[in-house]
């Protein structure tokens, strides 16, 4: 289950080393899916929002899509991976 993101700001510790990747899981960014962590995020209004993965101290991949990930039915919005620990993905946000 994804864990809820909570506006405007904050920070999450979590550990990977025994996440796993669901059947059937998209690739993230171009990038096969190994381990991932899944979480939940509801805009609080239209705007910006910025998830980032810079205090990792291993490489990581970010994406984030719309949709339900226990039934995969995704639709992609932003994704980056960049060599080196930490990624940054900035989209707009639309209230629903």
């Amino acid at each position: 289950m994804a864990a809820a993101l909570t506006p405007p700001s904050g920070t999450r510790s979590d550990a990977t080393g025994a996440a796993g990747a669901q059947f059937g899981e998209p690739a993230h960014a171009g990038q096969t899916a190994t381990r991932s962590v899944w979480y939940r995020f509801t805009a609080p209004s239209n705007g910006w929002a910025r998830f980032d993965t810079l205090d990792s101290d291993f490489d990581t991949v970010l994406a984030v899509y719309t949709g339900d990930p226990s039934t995969l039915d995704l639709t992609p919005v932003a994704a980056t991976t960049d060599p080196g620990a930490g990624d940054t993905v900035r989209f707009t946000t639309r209230r629903r």
